[in-house]
């Protein structure tokens, strides 16, 4: 019974082997999202090819997915919690940026908003390449060539690195260079921006019907959300290299709102896709919970439900 409900859950099993299952034991008729949203979990790994429903590994394989799924869940909602971090983090820069050069100056500001802005960036980073690992999708499913992406997320981590290394030894000598390469590294985060900003089309909920009186057709919204997602990230980002290069004597204080404001927009898309992936996960997961054992569905929460189906497995 494990095996057979993960295979109709997951929509893993192949189109035969579920109608063998289906016209042995219930269907799972009310989840009719569940095939389509979960299909794609961990296609490279072994846990995405469940033995058959008559194994006596299928409980134990079950029960590592499920498991997998409560942690892919924890750390989703962690990494979306550092991107709200990231967003203030910006906010505060922008705040400081807001000061006139005599005032930082008095206030001895310059250094520490740097190493804060620097450092924050390269954290951020880090976070990105975790949101990709523990993506509950596939990185094929995110983005059609992984090859591309996967060097995007190369520069990124080494090109935020370097300039955060060199402003910390001397912020002097490397201000400017820092900045340079920083400002090249976020273009290609724009285009990381993008591919997130683009899956969370495909993803969304929105349809042709009608929304507070305004008919809302699918395809002009997630065309408009489209262009939306490429075009924004992609003009901030050249636009603070154009004026932070040739901006005259205000260029650099222009350019860092400019910064500030495209850095807190990939934080917040970067919220929104964690945060995709955790209520994606947490509906599977209670979908195989309720399929199992159908009291589960009775308790407050999928912490009380997880002994009832512990004990099922057992």
């Amino acid at each position: 019974q494990g095996a057979s409900a993960f295979a109709r859950v997951a929509g893993l099993l192949p189109h035969s082997s579920r109608d063998d299952v289906i016209a042995k034991g219930p269907i799972v008729a009310q989840i009719p999202y569940i095939a389509k949203d979960c299909h794609h979990f961990d296609t490279e790994t072994h846990l995405c090819c469940p033995p058959s429903a008559y194994s006596p590994l299928a409980s134990a394989i079950l029960g590592e997915r499920l498991r997998r799924m409560r942690f892919l869940s924890g750390a989703n909602f962690a990494l979306a919690m550092f991107c709200l971090v990231y967003v203030g983090i910006n906010v505060v820069g922008f705040v400081i940026n807001c000061l006139s050069d005599a005032a930082i100056d008095k206030a001895g500001l310059d250094l520490p908003r740097h190493l804060l802005e620097f450092w924050a960036t390269f954290v951020f980073s880090l976070n990105n390449v975790c949101i990709i690992v523990f993506s509950p999708r596939s990185v094929a499913d995110i983005y059609n060539h992984p090859a591309v992406l996967k060097a995007i997320i190369f520069f990124n981590v080494v090109c935020s690195f370097v300039p955060a290394a060199l402003v910390t030894f001397d912020i002097e000598l490397y201000e400017v260079a820092g900045h340079e390469l920083e400002y090249a590294n976020e273009v290609v985060l724009g285009l990381f921006d993008a591919v997130l900003g683009l899956k969370l089309a495909a993803s969304s909920p929105i349809s042709g019907d009608d929304v507070e009186g305004i008919t809302v057709h699918v395809h002009c919204v997630g065309r408009l959300w489209r262009c939306v997602s490429i075009a924004l990230p992609l003009a901030l980002t050249v636009s603070q290299v154009v004026i932070y290069n040739w901006g005259g004597d205000n260029g650099e204080r222009y350019a860092h709102f400019l910064e500030f404001t495209f850095e807190g927009y990939s934080a917040c898309i970067s919220f929104l896709f964690c945060m995709d992936n955790k209520f994606l996960l947490d509906r599977c997961y209670r979908a195989i919970v309720e399929e199992l054992c159908p009291r589960s569905s009775q308790c407050t929460s999928l912490s009380t439900a997880a002994p009832v189906l512990q004990g099922g497995l057992r």
